[in-house]
Order: C-alpha cells, then sequence, then structure tokens
C-alpha cells in the first residue's frame, strides 16, 4: 500500500509543478473524478489490497482529469490525465486558438437556447500506464464554457488521434447531427465528501449501473452529466452538461449550430 501512495504522491506531484500556474480544471470535473478513483482502485485489487475510496480524492478533484478514452493495450494505457489553464474570458478568434493549439475547431459565441461564451482554456491531454507513468505524448486541446445563469455548458477539442482512442461502445445512443455521427450518454452521479459513505442502496444502484459513485465534494451532491462526442475533419467535440436542465435533443441542437458554423 505505502508503495502504490508513493508512486501517486509522485505522480500528483509530478502534475501540480506542470500545472499550478494559472491553474483551472476542466468543465468535465465531475465526469473524470469517477475514472481517477477507479483506476486507482483497481489497482489495488489487482495486488489484492483493500483500499478507501477517500485516496487522494482531495487533490485529484483540484489538480487531475482522467479522461474516459479507449485503453490500447499494446502502449500500456490504462487512463488519461489532463491539465489546462484559462487564456480568454472573450471570444478568441479562429487565429487566436490556432496559435495555442495548432488547430482550428468551430467555435460560436452564443447558443440560439441562451448559452453564451464565458471563457476558454488550453491545455493537453497524454495517456498514463497503470503507475501513472505517462505514456504518450501530450495532445493539445481547447475548451469553450457556456453560461446560462448558474448552468454550464463545456465543449472540449482536440485532434484525432491514434494514441487517444475513442471508444462509444458504452454510450447510450448514436444520433444523427445533420449528416455527422454523434454518441450521447446520460449518467447519474452521486457526489459524496471523502468521510461519507454511500447508503447500501447507492452502492446496489452503482452495481446495477443506474448511478456512479464519485468523492471528493463538500456535501452530498446528486446530478446528471450527459455527454454529446462527435468528430469532423479531424477534430473531435466533446460537448459536456453537468447537471443543466437541457435535454438530448437540446444538446444535439447546440451541436448542429457548432457544426453549421
Amino acid at each position: 500500500m505505502r508503495k502504490m501512495d508513493k508512486r501517486i504522491d509522485d505522480f500528483i506531484k509530478q502534475e501540480l509543478k506542470q500545472t499550478v500556474k494559472n491553474l483551472e480544471p476542466s468543465q468535465q470535473l465531475f465526469f473524470n473524478i469517477k475514472n481517477q478513483i477507479k483506476l486507482q482502485e483497481e489497482n489495488v485489487m489487482k495486488k489484492n489490497l483493500f483500499a478507501s475510496k477517500k485516496l487522494k480524492a482531495a487533490v485529484v478533484v483540484g489538480a487531475l482529469c482522467v479522461m474516459s478514452f479507449t485503453c490500447y493495450a499494446a502502449m500500456k494505457i490504462t487512463g488519461y490525465t489532463s491539465h489546462s489553464y484559462r487564456e480568454w474570458d472573450s471570444i478568441p478568434t479562429a487565429e487566436e486558438v490556432q496559435k495555442k493549439v495548432d488547430f482550428t475547431p468551430k467555435f460560436v459565441e452564443e447558443f440560439s437556447n441562451g448559452f453564451v461564451f464565458d471563457s476558454a482554456s488550453v491545455g493537453a491531454v497524454s495517456g498514463v500506464d497503470s503507475d501513472f507513468n505517462k505514456v504518450t505524448a501530450e495532445h493539445k486541446q481547447v475548451s469553450f464554457d457556456y453560461k446560462r445563469g448558474e448552468e454550464t455548458i463545456g465543449i472540449t477539442n482536440r485532434e484525432v488521434s491514434d494514441e487517444i482512442g475513442d471508444d462509444y461502445s458504452d454510450f447510450d445512443e448514436t444520433v444523427d447531427l445533420d449528416g455527422i455521427e454523434g454518441h450521447y450518454n446520460k449518467q447519474a452521479y452521486k457526489f459524496f465528501p471523502p468521510d461519507v459513505t454511500p447508503s447500501d442502496e447507492d452502492i446496489e444502484a452503482q452495481k446495477a449501473g443506474a448511478l456512479e459513485i464519485s468523492y471528493g465534494s463538500s456535501e452530498i451532491e446528486e446530478m446528471n452529466i450527459q455527454s454529446l462526442f462527435w468528430e469532423e475533419d479531424g477534430i473531435v467535440y466533446e460537448m459536456t452538461a453537468l447537471g443543466a436542465d437541457i435535454d438530448k435533443e437540446g444538446l444535439m441542437q447546440m451541436a448542429k449550430e457548432v457544426i453549421s458554423k
């Protein structure tokens, strides 16, 4: 256990050194906490050890985002980590985005349903192995956050890559975005403080796939998280709605407005 904890500590320290300046957690934070903790728990189980789900949760919440993409066994990728920092508080130009990330995704300033541009961040994502060592190069990404009152929807973009593959097999539904294939998923989440134990009912719901349990929040919180992915012209678009009052059709309409840009 001590050796595993030291590896996790070293990994977190390395990431903090790289990203502490202007650090801003991704808008996918809640979605990605679950994957980080699940990865740690799986490593413990493989060694027949017993671990608490409290493991490093508070630090992970503040510093790390692990992406839920395909794992390539040949490269020993078991998870993904990303870091980003806030770059723009007003809508950037295509040229400004290109200069920062070397590609130019489509993006809009305002959607017809009232979500408007709030900020944009730049960063990178890379693959890690079971010991949290980076095993791929960093791939640049840019994220656009949109607000409607207290509601938030984010769109993260990166270039399609063989190293960073996407697996949509677990998504709820494949949808048509005006001729472009999209992948939609909706999942109920329940977030707990590190020192709170879920009820037996919550655990059974998780086993049944009706609920995902995650840790690191200051209070118990329930939220539906929706995701919509699509690819166009060599760029991946990942739209994430954190508890926003919007349904699948609303997200699809937003995606179509980006695609028609």
